[in-house]
């Protein structure tokens, strides 16, 4: 027993060591408090012109709500005809247009695009700067001629009748950018160098210059010149963007879109403010009715009022750096190889433990000398699936002397404490090998939730169960398989069936969420800043704690329960593998969870204990 003892006190000392790294990024994400809200100008226009009132009027009522800056769209020549200020014909169009025509009538008209020339001159120098015009006349008129339908939808500006506007109104705007031409991109940004612009949103779901690694980093070399970030709707997918956002070091804003309409004010306000104070995000975009624009100066309004106090409404900004020495990763490889083989050195899994740290050994190396990032993930994946697994079996050795490595049976707080201590340990070691800007901003994730919420539980069954497989027990196997199936067992497998299903979906984004859990949410994240996570406060806790309580006294009751128990531990790993999430968030959660569920718990235990007592009466 002081072999493994000397080996935890190592492993701690190694995390004592490098904890300046995580509290660089906890110091990161707190300095990081400024949020704002964001509207597309042409939802500004619908609902003035819904309105009958000037655009300029309706700018200024949702500025005046908080509105702290606009997204405004890029000019293309169909864009152009949406707002009236050219048409655009095909050539079979003007043919036709001509047969009614007597002077006409018979005109060559070549195949292509006629588009007429726009009355605002500012218009016309706009499409000079990007297009070698040819100009054909037809019927007595002028037009450009186009021989490829592609250029109708090509980027060739921003409209300067609203960026004056803009302007004029001292709003902050941002630029949607679609994936063309790098450098003609490059070359749009610096011509509309402003301070009210704030940066750019890749509109085509593909960032400029992609998939060419040197035309990403011209868009790069454009952003960082005019020191402009670039925003990245959560949930959406830009291809190109672990290219760009390494290029530019991670600068870049996290957004979330709202949909006004789909779900009712309120909701959507909870929507916004869980996502701000959850997940890092910093950016808010809202789309608003234009029948119902009442709507969008509500949700601003509401959205300011709900939102946390040391959350400041104003210009978002990207995360500046999370600092980490060069020697901390390796340090935590060496540190998490250590872990592994205490951990299981307490359990008689010789051959097990062999394989396990060699795995480990072995990724963490592979990691150092090729750098591939997801060899280091697989190892903190690794780390977690044996942290939630030794957490359990540990502290029921020490409970009940299962594989008689413990001198005598522990008490049940001392056993959940030790599977308690084990955990927040593999939970330091994941935290401190996946730190830093990738991590938080969300590009880079920790993969195999799912397979984190089937392999512990399963392997669990399979260490408490497995005498069951011996081969002095096997005939007790045989006998359970030869029994009888009645209408209750097929009543009681379909329904675990369900239990674990739902357990499985709800593990990941999932809407299968009642109104009743929606307003016990609502109101705990009221209370309680951060809502405990329900797998861990009232099933997975209780449930260790009153299983480790049966384990001497009644073993498969106790060992079922330590089963289920299992799901409070990796789910408590699985909240710090958010890695979006701020740590303050993750640990204020898990603090609750903790919390709740042992009292929840030794309430249980009370219960079970008063009624044992009173049925042996």
């Amino acid at each position: 027993m002081k072999k493994p003892f000397y080996i935890f006190s190592l492993v701690v000392l190694l995390l004592i060591i490098s904890l300046p790294g995580i509290f660089n990024r906890a110091e990161v994400e707190s300095a990081n408090r400024i949020y704002e809200i964001m509207v597309p100008f042409k939802n500004l226009r619908a609902i003035a012109k819904a309105e009958n009132r000037s655009d300029y009027e309706v700018l200024q009522e949702f500025k005046a709500a908080g509105l702290e800056k606009v997204q405004l769209d890029y000019l293309t020549l169909a864009r152009m005809e949406e707002n009236q200020l050219v048409s655009i014909y095909s050539d079979a169009e003007l043919t036709e247009a001509l047969r009614f025509s007597p002077e006409y009538k018979d005109s060559y008209v070549e195949k292509g695009i006629y588009v007429t020339i726009p009355r605002q001159s500012s218009y016309e120098s706009l499409l000079a700067q990007h297009f070698y015009l040819d100009y054909r006349i037809i019927g007595g008129e002028r037009f450009y001629y186009f021989t490829n339908p592609g250029v109708l939808e090509e980027n060739i500006g921003y409209d300067a009748y609203y960026i004056q506007m803009l302007h004029k109104a001292a709003m902050d705007y941002v630029f949607n950018v679609p994936n063309q031409n790098s450098s003609e991109s490059s070359t749009l940004l610096h011509n509309y160098k402003h301070p009210s612009l704030q940066g750019v949103l890749f509109s085509s779901g593909e960032v400029t210059g992609f998939p060419f690694e040197e035309n990403i980093q011209v868009i790069r070399d454009a952003l960082q010149k005019n020191d402009l970030p670039f925003y990245q709707q959560e949930f959406s997918a830009l291809a190109g963007l672990p290219s760009l956002a390494k290029e530019t070091n991670y600068q870049f804003i996290r957004q979330h879109m709202i949909a006004l309409g789909e779900k009712s004010l309120e909701e959507s306000v909870q929507q916004a403010v869980r996502a701000i104070k959850e997940r890092n995000i910093r950016s808010i975009l809202v789309t608003v009715n234009p029948e119902k624009a009442t709507d969008g100066i509500t949700f601003i309004e509401t959205l300011q009022q709900q939102m946390p106090a040391h959350f400041i409404h104003g210009d978002a900004r990207p995360f500046q750096t999370v600092d980490s020495a060069n020697w901390i990763q390796p340090l935590l490889l060496f540190a998490g190889v250590l872990f592994s083989y205490s951990l299981l050195s307490l359990l008689p899994f010789k051959i097990i433990r062999i394989a396990v740290v060699s795995l480990l050994f072995i990724t963490g190396a592979a990691w150092l000398i090729t750098d591939y990032l997801l060899l280091l993930k697989l190892f903190a994946w690794l780390i977690a699936v044996l942290t939630a697994v030794c957490a359990v079996l540990i502290s029921a050795n020490s409970r009940a002397n299962l594989w008689k490595s413990a001198e005598k049976g522990a008490t049940v707080w001392l056993s959940f404490l030790q599977a308690l201590g084990i955990t927040v340990i593999g939970i330091l070691l994941i935290i401190g090998l996946l730190n830093g800007n990738e991590f938080i901003s969300g590009v880079e994730l920790f993969r195999g939730i799912k397979l984190l919420h089937i392999i512990p539980p399963f392997l669990v069954i399979l260490a408490l169960f497995g005498y069951y497989l011996t081969k002095q027990n096997r005939h007790s196997l045989l006998n359970i398989f030869n029994q009888e199936v009645r209408v209750w067992h097929v009543i009681a497998s379909g329904g675990l069936l369900l239990i674990f299903a739902y357990y499985i979906i709800r593990t990941g984004n999932s809407s299968l969420v009642s109104p009743l859990e929606i307003t016990i949410r609502h109101t705990l994240e009221e209370i309680l800043y951060v809502r405990p996570r329900t797998k861990e406060f009232l099933i997975g806790y209780p449930a260790m704690i009153v299983g480790l309580y049966f384990l001497p006294k009644k073993p498969i009751i106790g060992r079922f329960l330590l089963v289920i128990g299992s799901i409070g531990f990796l789910s408590m790993i699985n909240t710090f593998t958010h890695l979006h999430s701020p740590l303050f968030v993750s640990l204020l959660r898990s603090v609750y969870g903790i919390g709740f569920g042992v009292i929840l718990g030794y309430f249980l235990l009370f219960l079970v204990v008063w009624g044992r007592k009173y049925w042996a009466k």
